[in-house]
């Protein structure tokens, strides 16, 4: 009952996660990234089969216990005989036995191997090193999954902050472009400066668009890690929409990609700075023993050497002889042991009880040449242990590396945004003064943009680092 609720829980919490999803149509729901983590957990088909894999090697590991038993069966037959009287001819006397019809038999056999190389006692061991090996597989599935429902929600916010920049941007590029060709018919601009500013203003077009299409597959990729589906159910504004904007679309038009475009979800939390208590120490060399003492990928490690050394014994098995005990009892009409047994209603039980001790020496050199593979094998997988200790080693030190990359650079380029906004300030000001046009001020205004765009993506790529970061020094507990 307790290793079914791998499999029910999870459903259970993905119809709650199904119930709430939008209909076609609907307006779109908040979301959370510990929402999309216990979406996908709940319902992702690699958690599920994962799952049915672990359920199967305990099965498996439970049955090599089994083996070990006795083996006991069962057996009866019934035979129809041809008529044949027998004749015995003993010192002149003729004697005759009426046929016997029918024969019946029930017997029940008993086999045991009392030694046979340690064989089935390893291979009980080693299924059951198997199914642990499953349920540090279903952990690392999981594990891999809570990053990739963190990295997809936080890319899908950066997706919807890069549209929203650059439908801004596209608005200030139309706009300087206006300003241009209203210049060029003043005869204050020349052709190359409008072709300049339509230039810029197509290239923020193309950029918005790509942002776009970049919004559409975040938004598809989140979907199928909440909703279980490839598309994500955002909708599409008629062409003629109202002239107004609304909560969740804007006025499409003929220069805004993004125009009617409805995203599924609301993504509830900005991002923000990490905060320092997130993580318990940076230190490096407390990281990497983190990482090694709760990794799961160590621990498959391990027991993938624990299996080759149990595979190594398991090769040896047959270089040694096999003692079984066997014993049986036969209850049958005629029993083979009874001589002239002609009574037709007779049944005769008899038992028997033997020890065979067997040696295969015509497969010696194979058995020889199947252990030394073996022993190959266990060596080459201590060599795949250690290697991969150093795997997690590295993954730690980039995962830190760039957690701290992240960080430095969102502390350089929020310095930057105060003298953004002083600039634009001062800019409105020289245009009121005469001193400025509004160029100058369009072209603060951008440069405030830009500031804020790479802030925003720079806020974005912590929240990723940290998490990458989590996962590499297994510091969070799975949900």
């Amino acid at each position: 009952m307790l290793q079914r609720t791998l499999l029910l829980a999870p459903a259970a919490a993905l119809l709650l996660v199904l119930a709430a999803a939008p209909a076609a149509g609907a307006d779109p729901r908040p979301i959370a990234p510990q929402d999309v983590v216990t979406a996908a957990l709940a319902g992702d088909a690699r958690v599920q089969g994962a799952n049915w894999d672990l359920l199967a090697a305990q099965a498996k590991a439970r049955e090599a216990e089994l083996r070990r038993l006795p083996s006991v069966s069962l057996s009866a037959g019934y035979t129809r005989l041809s008529d044949l009287p027998i004749s015995l001819s003993l010192a002149g006397l003729n004697f005759s036995f009426p046929s016997l019809d029918n024969a019946w038999s029930v017997g029940l056999n008993l086999q045991y191997p009392v030694f046979a190389g340690f064989r089935l006692r390893e291979s009980a061991r080693l299924a059951q090193v198997q199914a642990q090996g499953q349920e540090i597989a279903a952990e690392m599935i999981r594990r891999a999954l809570v990053f990739e429902a963190q990295r997809a929600y936080w890319e899908a916010l950066r997706a919807s902050e890069n549209v929203a920049m650059l439908r801004e941007s596209l608005a200030l590029a139309a706009q300087s472009h206006d300003l241009v060709s209203q210049q060029f018919t003043h005869g204050t601009a020349m052709r190359v400066d409008v072709l300049s500013a339509q230039a810029r203003r197509d290239q923020a077009t193309m950029d918005l668009q790509a942002a776009v299409d970049a919004q559409k597959r975040a938004f598809w990729n989140l979907a199928y890690l909440v909703d279980g589906t490839a598309q994500a159910p955002g909708t599409q504004a008629p062409t003629q929409a109202p002239a107004a904007e609304t909560a969740n679309a804007r006025v499409p038009t003929a220069a805004d990609p993004s125009a009617g475009y409805v995203a599924p979800y609301v993504l509830a939390v900005k991002p923000e700075p990490v905060a320092d208590a997130r993580f318990p120490t940076l230190d490096e060399a407390r990281l990497i023993a983190q990482a090694l003492s709760n990794r799961p990928e160590i621990r498959a490690a391990g027991l993938t050497s624990a299996a080759a050394d149990i595979g190594r014994k398991i090769a040896e098995a047959p270089l040694y002889p096999t003692l079984a005990v066997t014993g049986g009892l036969l209850y049958a009409d005629p029993n083979p042991r009874v001589a002239f047994q002609t009574d037709p209603n007779l049944f005769t039980a008899t038992w028997q009880v033997g020890v065979s001790l067997s040696y295969d020496l015509g497969g010696l050199p194979a058995n020889l040449a199947g252990r030394d593979a073996q022993v190959d094998a266990t060596a080459k997988s201590r060599s795949d242990e250690k290697r991969q200790r150093e795997v997690v080693i590295l993954d730690v030190e980039s995962s830190l590396l760039a957690f701290q990359q992240a960080r430095g650079e969102y502390l350089l380029v929020s310095g930057m945004i105060e003298q953004a906004r002083e600039n634009e300030r001062v800019t409105a000001q020289r245009v009121a003064a005469g001193t400025a046009n509004d160029l100058d001020q369009l072209a603060s205004r951008i440069a405030r943009l830009k500031i804020e765009f790479a802030i925003s993506n720079k806020l974005i790529d912590e929240q990723i680092a940290a998490a990458d970061l989590e996962r590499a020094a297994a510091l969070a507990p799975l949900p």
